[in-house]
């Protein structure tokens, strides 16, 4: 799924650690702070809100009622009720998260055992995907940029990357801006590993039928599309036969939906395609915290203040606009199994499925 949310500019993506000082967190003792932006009230979020942000909730709650919701940002709630966003500790607020996949009804229990993979794992280790891979002679290797299709290697390279040989077998390699489709599609997937991290996505908002919209998930994995883009590009088919989807699809799969709670300051609430330009939109509330261009481009900002900054958008957005809204863990993380409801999607409805005992 390419749930990525974040600030999107033109430019090369900019990955780095956040300064997290712990010093100075004001926890709010051991209590935790669930947002279930599919199933709670109005009245509920606003009381959580509240919590939260340590405001009073009938002020807040009129506030809500007679604002302009257009007017609305992360700026003016912040001037609103003098919110300091570096006091607000994004390791005490959990989000409700939905993943949604296709499965068979034993494969399904995969989950139920090993959680929710990230894609590098689900590709490089045993799992349902990667086996189903294998039964099409397939095989990626992540850590080494590598692709097998029918036993020949293909390097997975970035779209500024050069081709250590001609993937077509011809003598002389395309350096220009016309490059061939297999090095095209190839590189849509060294996006999809690299540059996005190949992390765990899902929905922090939907309704039920926008999840079954969305792209091919209802369906088949996004990535079974890419790799039918590669193999078909580099078999030398002009257009692409989507062998992989198909073939997943006649395996009787089911549709499914995994719910589980993820705390805010694991997921990624700042992942800007332009680093330096980027600050543009984040400087007024950089500075309402005390930190300015220099702090930035040291990449010393506390990661809470861009998940306290990123959820009041978030916020905003469902709260008053019920909008789609998407979000992913950070790189490397995943999701256990203990954490997860496993839920079958009939027609309209979610039936949860039992664990084996």
């Amino acid at each position: 799924m390419d749930y990525k949310n974040g600030v999107t500019m033109v430019g090369q993506p900019h990955h780095f650690c956040y300064n997290i000082n712990s010093n100075t967190f004001k926890i709010i003792g051991d209590i935790m702070i669930t947002f279930d932006f599919f199933n709670d009230s109005a009245t509920e979020l606003v009381e959580k809100f509240c919590e939260y942000y340590r405001l009073d909730k009938e002020t807040v709650e009129d506030y809500f009622i007679k604002v302009n919701r257009d007017t609305l940002s992360p700026e003016t709630l912040v001037k609103k009720f003098d919110l300091k966003l570096n006091e607000y500790d994004s390791s005490q607020m959990q989000i409700v998260c939905r993943h949604m996949t296709t499965s068979t009804e034993d494969e399904i229990h995969s989950f139920m055992d090993k959680g929710i993979l990230d894609l590098k794992t689900m590709l490089q280790e045993d799992t349902p995907l990667s086996r189903f891979l294998l039964e099409h002679k397939i095989k990626v290797n992540v850590d080494e940029h590598k692709i097998e299709i029918k036993g020949k290697t293909y390097p997975i390279l970035r779209d500024q990357e050069i081709c250590p040989e001609c993937y077509n077998g011809r003598e002389r390699i395309c350096t220009g801006y016309s490059r061939c489709d297999s090095f095209k599609k190839l590189t849509y997937l060294a996006t999809k590993l690299y540059y996005y991290d190949a992390t765990v996505e899902c929905f922090i908002h939907a309704t039920l039928d926008e999840m079954k919209d969305y792209s091919t998930i209802s369906s088949c994995p996004e990535i079974l599309n890419t790799l039918d883009d590669v193999r078909s590009a580099v078999n030398g088919h002009f257009s692409t036969t989507y062998n992989l989807c198909y073939d997943w699809m006649a395996k009787k799969r089911k549709c499914y939906v995994l719910e589980y709670a993820s705390r805010w300051s694991e997921m990624e609430t700042f992942a800007p395609m332009n680093y330096r330009e980027a600050y543009r939109e984040y400087e007024s509330l950089l500075y309402s915290c005390g930190f300015d261009f220099t702090d930035y481009m040291e990449e010393a900002i506390p990661k809470k203040i861009y998940d306290n900054i990123t959820f009041l958008r978030r916020f905003i957005s469902i709260y008053f606009y019920s909008e789609e809204e998407y979000g992913s863990l950070l790189a490397g993380n995943s999701v256990p199994p203990e954490a997860l409801k496993v839920f079958e999607v009939r027609e309209n409805d979610l039936v949860e499925v039992a664990r084996l005992k």
